[in-house]
């Protein structure tokens, strides 16, 4: 006996007369004799039978689950709530004006003296960093369009390339694809991280707590800045720049030569006080 007719078997011992046709035993009629030799004889269903893709509802589950898993998390990472407390200005030293730095993995190896920096509208990667990759500038794609640097002046870049970085720590971190265009010129710094990552990660930044934090998919990932890095590249940068200044030779002019004002009417010495001739004051007429 098949299933069809163990399931036809089920229904005529729940009542339905087996002489009736299909009207009374409503959807489950009497086992077609043809299909069922058919189905002995091949094994199971004949092989040109057309399947109705729409008839498989867990095909189209497998299908939409990958979907269904990437909005569900979008879903997640947009409701977490992202705030900033006095419990992450902890091991800060305040008051102070430092900038936002930080360590990433870059291309599987540890970066440090990376630069937040959100006026900066591209990534940068400095070329005695890239060099420590060891990959070769012939990996870099040419670039002809200049970038503006911090004096305003056109700095040319040596090339782009796109690196995976890895931003937060174990249990919360984010991966992504940079392009990073490679610059030779000095810097205190091996990279900056401008708007593009920012954006593109959701990051919120509190200069206040030298702290950056964003979503993911485990929950909100915090990366603390690097204080004493940051003020170690602030002196790195002015010692470069041969920033200096002497409060005494401000004023390099000639003592002697200098011409001091004159009183332009005739003054009279007069006596501060009496018997004292030492206390004078000179009035003018």
């Amino acid at each position: 006996m098949n299933v069809e007719e163990a399931v036809y078997a089920r229904r005529t011992h729940d009542g339905f007369d087996p002489q009736a046709g299909p009207s009374q035993v409503g959807e489950f009629p009497p086992p077609d004799k043809k299909r069922t030799e058919s189905t002995r004889k091949t094994g199971g269903e004949p092989k040109n039978k057309k399947v109705d893709s729409r008839l498989s509802p867990k095909r189209e589950e497998r299908e939409d689950c990958p979907k269904l898993a990437a909005q569900a998390s979008s879903r997640r990472k947009r409701k977490i709530p992202i705030i900033f407390s006095e419990e992450d200005i902890k091991g800060v030293r305040i008051p102070h004006d430092d900038p936002l730095v930080i360590t990433i993995v870059r291309a599987n190896y540890i970066t440090r003296r990376v630069l937040i920096d959100s006026g900066s509208s591209v990534d940068i990667l400095y070329l005695h960093a890239y060099d420590q990759l060891k990959v070769g500038r012939e990996r870099l794609r040419p670039m002809t369009s200049p970038s503006v640097g911090f004096a305003g002046t056109p700095v040319y870049p040596a090339g782009q390339i796109a690196l995976p970085i890895t931003i937060g720590g174990e249990g919360s971190q984010i991966t992504r694809i940079v392009d990073f265009i490679v610059v030779d010129c000095p810097s205190a710094y091996n990279a900056i991280l401008g708007r593009t990552t920012l954006n593109k990660i959701g990051a919120i930044i509190s200069t206040y707590h030298l702290m950056i934090k964003f979503p993911t998919s485990e929950g909100v990932a915090c990366v603390r800045g690097d204080q004493k890095a940051a003020r170690e590249c602030y002196v790195t940068s002015l010692r470069r720049a041969n920033i200096t200044m002497n409060v005494e030779s401000l004023d390099t002019r000639d003592e002697e030569k200098l011409q001091h004002g004159e009183p332009v009417e005739e003054l009279v010495e007069e006596l501060l006080e009496p018997g004292q001739p030492g206390k004078t004051v000179r009035m003018g007429i």
